[in-house]
């Protein structure tokens, strides 16, 4: 599901985010971790995550008592680009960004 997507609580269920390490998404997994929405949080950021958002992070589920609940959280350095629905292109090692326009004009002239 979308992150910013309004969500039920659902007791005995893993959460498992794949997100940008934004201030929106950081927002509302504190969010998730106050409303206690999952039994287990799996935390998957895409680009490198700041020590303050790890922290605001830390702190927020210190309070609202989740911090057992937090499993792993995990830097995966993947930037990527969804061309389609079940077909996507990483970032190249040597380019520093990556966009729709390069990779679907390469694809399609």
């Amino acid at each position: 599901m979308y992150i910013l997507s309004d969500r039920d609580s659902i007791p005995e269920v893993p959460v498992i985010y794949f997100v940008m390490p934004t201030e929106e998404n950081i927002t509302r997994i504190c969010q998730d971790f106050k409303n206690q929405l999952y039994d287990n949080f799996y935390l998957n950021f895409i680009t490198p995550v700041s020590r303050v958002k790890l922290e605001d992070l830390a702190a927020t589920a210190i309070q609202a008592n989740v911090a057992s609940s937090i499993n792993k959280v995990f830097d995966q350095f993947t930037y990527f680009i969804s061309l389609e629905d079940d077909m996507f292109a990483l970032r190249e090692h040597d380019s520093k960004s990556v966009s729709y326009y390069g990779k679907s004009m390469c694809c399609f002239n």
